[in-house]
C-alpha cells in the first residue's frame, strides 16, 4: 500500500491559498479539555458536547446519535478532534453506512476530506453516496475541486488515492464520473522556470511520485488503456531509466517497475491456450517507440528490447517461444545430446544443396522447413565452424611465412577467410537493419561481432598496405630481414591484429552455447564477472597512474647509475623497474599478479671509484625509505585491498546470478531463439551472392521511387529496410 504525503504542494498554492481549518465552537460554558486546548494543526478545541458526540459516533449507535443531536440543537456536528476527524469521517472509518447517510442528510454538514477517507477505506457504496450528495449540495461536479485535509496532501485526489490503494471498483466508478489523473510533470521531468535556481521542491517531487505510482497501479492500467500490457511496459521502462537519473527516489521507481512487471505477468496468467498467448504477443504498437515493429510477434520483441525478463521467462510465454524455435521439430527438446547429433547430422550434408536451390528458387515451398529458426541456427553454426577451420589452417600453414613480406594466400585459404569476413560484415548490416542502433545497447554480442570484424579489417588493410609498399619500393623493402623492420611496419601491425581477431573469432563460439543448460548459466556468470572487472579497472588504472608517476619521479634521477662495492669490486646497478613512467606502470601492473620484488625500490648512488680500496659507498637512505614506503602503500591499497574487493564483487555477482539463474538463463536463451526468427537465411559467405528475388525487390523499389508507381507490401517492406540502412549510416557518420 502506498502511503500518502502530508505536505503542501506549491502547485496548489498557485490555485488556491491554503487555509487552516478553524472550527468556531458555540458559546457554551462547557469545560474544555486541556489536552485539546489549541492543537498544533490550528484547530480550536472541542467542547464537551462535541467530544460526547464523537464518542457516540465511534460506538456506532444511530438512535443515540439522533437523540443527542435533537437534544442539543445548537451543537456543531462538524467539530474535528486532534486527529483531524469529524463525526462523518469517524462513521466512514467504522464502515457505518447508516450513520454516514444520516450525517449527509444534515443541512449544515461539511464534507471536508470524507470522500478521501471513504476511498481509503475502500467502501464503494459510501463513495457513491458522498459524491452524489456533494454534487447535489454544490450543484456542480466536484472532481476538480481541491480537498483540504489534515491527513492527505493537497495533490491527493479521490482517483489518485483509489489507484494508490489499488481499489479497482472505486477507480472504475470515479473514472465513469469523469475523474482523471492529473500528472504534475513528465516522469523525465524538467525544472520549471520558477524553481530554476533551486530545482524541484519536495512538494512537487512527492506529487510527481504519487502520480506515477497511481499510473503504475494495476487498477488504473486496466481501466485507462486498451492495451494495458503495452502501458505496463512503457511505465516500467521509464521507471528503470529514472532510477539512475533520480536516485533520491530509486526505491519508489523500482517499486513502480516491479508492479508493472508483475501486472504483465498477471495478464499472461489469465491465458489458457497458446492462441491466447499468441494474441497478446501479436499486438502491435506505434512506430514512435521504434522497437519490435515489423515482426509476427511485435510484443515479444518489444519485451525483449525493454528487458522485461519476468514477462519473457513466464511459463506461458516460454512455451510459445519454444514452439517457435522447434517449428518442424516438435520433439527435439526431449532428445538426448547424442540423439540430437544423430538427428541433425544428415541435414548438415544437405545444407549446401539447400542454399544453392534458395539462391535460384527462393520461393520453393519445401524451403519453408529450412527457414525455421532452429534450421537457420544450424546453418549459421555450420558456416561458422567451417570459417574457424579455415582460420586454424591459415594460422598453421602461415607460420613458415611470418618473416616475409611476399604475399602468401595459403593456397586460397586467406581469400576464403576474407570472403567469410565480408559476409559477416554484410550479415551484421542486415541484423542492424532489424534491431537498429538501440540493439547494440541490449545485445553485447553485436558489439563483440563488430569489434571482431573491425579487427579483421585492420589486419587486412595492414597486409594490403605492406603489399602495395613492397611493389612501390621493390626488392630492397620486400627482402629486408625481419629483425630490421620498424616497429610500425604495416606487416607487423597486420599480424598483431590478426592474432587478436583470431582470439575473438574462436571466442564467438560461446555465442552458440547460450542455449545449453550447462554452459549457458556459466556464460552468464562469466559475463557478469567481466563487467565487475571493467568497473574496477578504472580505479586500478587511477591508482597505478598515481604511484607510477611518483615512483618514476623518485627513481628517475638514478637511471643507469652503478655502484662499485668494496672490497671485491662487485658492481651494483640501479634496478630499472621505476626509472621511467613506462617501466613503473608495467612493474606496478604485474605486481597485481605477484610478479614483483622488494628490491625494485632500491636506490643505487654512483660512487665513481677507481679502485676497490677505500671506496666510499654513499646511500640516499631517506629517498630509498620513501620509495619503499610508496611501494608498500601500493601493495596495501591495490594488491591487498582492491584485489580482495574485486574478488568479493565477483563473488556477489556470481551469487546473484545463481539466485536468479533460471530466469537469467531463460531470458538469454530466449533472446538467442528470437533472434533467428528474423535472421537472414543464407549464412556467410553465401549471403554475398545476389539472389534474383533481391534484385527483383531492388528493381521494384527503384521503380516505385523513380516512376511513382504504387508499391506492394513486399516493396514497402524493402523500402523500409533501405531507409533503415540509410538511417544507420547517417547515425554512424554523425557520431
Amino acid at each position: 500500500m502506498s502511503k500518502t504525503t502530508k505536505t503542501d504542494s506549491p502547485t496548489h498554492h498557485q490555485l488556491v491559498e491554503r487555509k487552516r481549518v478553524t472550527i468556531q465552537a458555540p458559546e457554551l460554558e462547557d469545560e474544555v479539555d486541556p489536552a485539546e486546548s489549541k492543537t498544533g494543526l490550528g484547530y480550536t478545541a472541542l467542547t464537551k458536547q462535541q467530544r460526547h458526540l464523537l464518542k457516540l459516533v465511534d460506538e456506532g449507535d444511530l438512535y443515540e446519535v439522533e437523540e443527542y443531536i435533537k437534544d442539543n440543537p445548537s451543537l456543531d456536528i462538524n467539530g474535528i478532534d486532534y486527529q483531524g476527524r469529524s463525526a462523518l469521517t469517524i462513521a466512514i472509518e467504522n464502515q457505518n453506512e447508516e450513520l454516514v447517510e444520516y450525517f449527509i442528510s444534515q443541512p449544515n454538514i461539511r464534507f471536508g476530506d470524507s470522500l478521501l477517507r471513504a476511498v481509503k477505506e475502500g467502501n464503494l457504496s459510501v463513495v457513491e453516496t458522498l459524491i452524489d450528495a456533494q454534487e447535489r449540495r454544490t450543484k456542480m461536479n466536484i472532481k476538480e475541486e481541491p480537498i483540504e485535509s489534515a491527513e492527505f496532501a493537497p495533490h491527493i485526489t479521490p482517483l489518485l488515492l483509489a489507484c494508490l490503494e489499488d481499489h479497482f471498483e472505486i477507480a472504475r466508478f470515479l473514472m465513469s464520473r469523469g475523474h482523471e489523473l492529473k500528472i504534475s510533470s513528465p516522469l523525465d521531468y524538467e525544472v520549471v522556470d520558477e524553481y530554476a535556481e533551486y530545482g524541484e521542491r519536495l512538494e512537487d517531487s512527492r506529487a510527481r511520485i504519487d502520480s506515477y505510482k497511481a499510473l503504475s497501479s494495476s487498477s488504473y492500467m486496466m481501466l485507462s488503456s486498451e492495451d494495458p500490457v503495452l502501458n505496463a511496459f512503457r511505465i516500467a521502462y521509464e521507471a528503470d531509466k529514472m532510477t539512475d537519473k533520480d536516485p533520491i527516489y530509486k526505491d519508489d521507481y523500482e517499486e513502480m517497475s516491479e508492479n508493472c512487471r508483475k501486472f504483465s505477468c498477471a495478464v499472461l496468467d489469465q491465458c489458457r491456450t497458446s492462441e491466447e498467448v499468441a494474441i497478446i504477443l501479436s499486438q502491435t504498437h506505434t512506430k514512435k517507440d521504434g522497437l519490435g515493429t515489423g515482426t509476427i510477434y511485435p510484443r515479444l520483441f518489444l519485451a525483449m528490447d525493454l528487458e522485461m525478463k519476468e514477462f519473457i521467462t513466464h511459463s506461458n510465454c516460454q512455451k510459445v517461444i519454444e514452439n517457435i524455435w522447434t517449428k518442424y521439430h516438435p520433439n527435439v527438446m526431449w532428445y538426448s545430446p547424442l540423439w540430437k547429433l544423430l538427428y541433425f547430422t544428415p541435414q548438415v550434408f544437405l545444407l549446401p544443396f539447400i542454399y544453392l536451390i534458395y539462391i535460384f528458387a527462393p520461393c520453393a515451398s519445401f524451403l519453408k522447413y529450412w527457414q525455421a529458426p532452429m534450421n537457420k541456427f544450424l546453418g549459421h553454426l555450420v558456416s561458422y565452424l567451417v570459417f574457424l577451420c579455415l582460420l586454424f589452417v591459415s594460422v598453421i600453414k602461415g607460420g613458415d611465412q611470418v618473416g616475409s613480406r611476399v604475399p602468401n594466400l595459403n593456397g586460397g585459404i586467406d581469400i576464403c577467410i576474407w570472403l567469410w569476413v565480408a559476409g559477416m560484415i554484410f550479415e551484421q548490416a542486415q541484423v542492424s537493419v532489424f534491431s537498429g542502433i538501440k540493439g547494440y545497447k541490449k545485445q553485447w554480442w553485436l558489439i563483440y561481432d563488430l569489434v571482431m570484424q573491425i579487427t579483421f579489417v585492420i589486419s587486412f588493410i595492414g597486409r594490403l598496405a605492406s603489399f602495395i609498399k613492397s611493389n612501390d619500393e621493390g626488392a630492397a623493402y620486400r627482402d629486408l630481414v625481419r629483425d630490421l623492420w620498424p616497429w610500425n611496419d604495416p606487416q607487423l601491425i597486420s599480424e598483431a591484429f590478426y592474432c587478436f581477431a583470431t582470439v575473438l573469432a574462436f571466442g564467438k563460439l560461446l555465442y552458440f552455447v547460450q542455449g545449453s543448460k550447462v554452459l549457458g548459466p556459466m556464460l552468464l556468470s562469466l559475463s557478469r564477472m567481466m563487467y565487475d572487472v571493467f568497473q574496477m579497472l578504472f580505479l586500478f588504472v587511477l591508482i597505478m597512474f598515481a604511484f607510477a608517476t611518483a615512483m618514476a619521479r623518485m627513481s628517475g634521477y638514478y637511471k643507469d647509475s652503478a655502484r662499485k662495492d668494496a672490497p671485491d669490486g662487485d658492481v651494483t646497478k640501479q634496478p630499472d623497474a621505476f626509472t621511467d613512467f613506462g617501466s613503473s606502470f608495467k612493474t606496478l601492473f604485474w605486481n597485481l599478479f605477484g610478479y614483483g620484488e622488494p628490491e625494485f625500490a632500491d636506490i643505487v648512488v654512483s660512487n665513481n671509484c677507481t679502485s676497490t680500496i677505500n671506496c666510499n659507498v654513499n646511500k640516499h637512505k631517506f629517498t630509498e625509505g620513501s620509495g619503499y614506503l610508496l611501494y608498500g602503500l601500493y601493495h596495501l591499497l591495490a594488491v591487498t585491498t582492491m584485489l580482495n574487493m574485486l574478488i568479493a564483487m565477483m563473488s556477489n555477482s556470481l551469487n546473484h546470478i545463481q539466485e536468479n539463474e533460471d530466469r537469467e538463463w531463460k531470458f538469454s536463451r530466449s533472446r538467442l531463439w528470437i533472434t533467428y526468427l528474423n535472421y537472414p537465411f543464407l549464412p556467410p559467405p553465401l549471403n554475398l551472392i545476389p539472389c534474383p528475388i533481391e534484385i527483383y525487390h531492388c528493381f521494384k523499389w527503384t521503380t516505385k521511387y523513380v516512376c511513382g508507381k504504387n508499391d506492394s507490401d513486399e516493396v514497402a517492406k524493402f523500402s523500409q529496410q533501405v531507409s533503415n540502412i540509410i538511417f544507420i549510416i547517417y547515425n554512424f557518420l554523425g557520431a
